[in-house]
């Protein structure tokens, strides 16, 4: 759920992709809100508001879950959730926010994991629609709107470069658990049971090019969180999951 004033939604054209915006307005009692009421059904669903104006609306602009958040160095922000969500959040010459959906392009489907193992074709021939379910976007991080990371379903990252966007699947590794290293390097961890049979795993480091396999990390937990310090980068977990790797040593 969003908190933010209404306003009438208008279609638009946004730089990261197509979706609709809607201009948000601060809302006044010749708009009909009245403090802790139900708002007029301006936008297609009821919205409540309280005392200082703020407007609860459900579930405009998107009934999804979300799952991360980044804010760009402008103030910008980027948030992402189920069913490849993502929307950003920015402010007009007035100061009113603006909120716009951007569709990625070529987003894997939960009939591709069912293909992967059960052989091309299978996810739509044995479950139906499932060719149509998108996968979620599980986190975010970026350096600004010309330099974005999106971690898709545990299956590939999408990456926009401020004019088109481009995946790179994962093979074996990766994850939702995504960083962005002070030389500029994206590490992504956090695959869930990358380390079930190996009894060790590793993140995946994207190089420039492409994305490599980086420091093993010697425990089969399920990483949650990645983050780094000076040359250094920590993993945490499941199961009191805690390693560091200097300078790019083995975990």
């Amino acid at each position: 759920m969003l908190v933010a004033s209404c306003g009438s939604p208008r279609r638009s054209e946004d730089g990261a992709g197509t979706g609709t915006e809607a201009a948000a307005s601060a809302p006044t009692a010749a708009a009909g809100v009245g403090a802790f009421g139900e708002c007029p059904l301006d936008r297609g669903a009821a919205c409540w508001t309280s005392s200082d104006g703020f407007r609860f609306v459900h579930p405009l602009p998107h009934g999804e879950t979300l799952r991360g958040v980044h804010v760009m160095p402008d103030g910008e922000v980027w948030a992402v959730g189920d069913n490849a969500a993502l929307w950003r959040i920015r402010r007009t010459s007035s100061g009113a926010p603006q909120v716009s959906r951007i569709t990625v392009p070529d987003v894997p489907t939960l009939a591709s994991i069912i293909d992967d193992i059960d052989g091309k074709g299978a996810g739509a021939r044995d479950f139906p629609g499932t060719q149509l379910m998108k996968l979620d976007f599980e986190g975010i991080v970026a350096r600004d709107a010309n330099d974005v990371w999106i971690a898709i379903g545990e299956q590939d990252l999408a990456h926009w470069d401020g004019k088109r966007w481009r995946h790179h699947p994962y093979d074996g590794a990766g994850g939702e658990e995504l960083m962005l290293g002070p030389d500029g390097k994206l590490w992504a961890a956090g695959e869930l049971g990358a380390g079930i049979f190996a009894k060790k795993q590793h993140p995946l480091v994207f190089n420039g090019s492409k994305l490599v396999e980086g420091p093993v990390i010697p425990s089969s937990g399920h990483v949650r969180a990645i983050a780094w310090q000076g040359k250094d980068v920590w993993v945490a977990g499941f199961d009191n999951l805690l390693f560091r790797s200097r300078a790019g040593k083995p975990f």
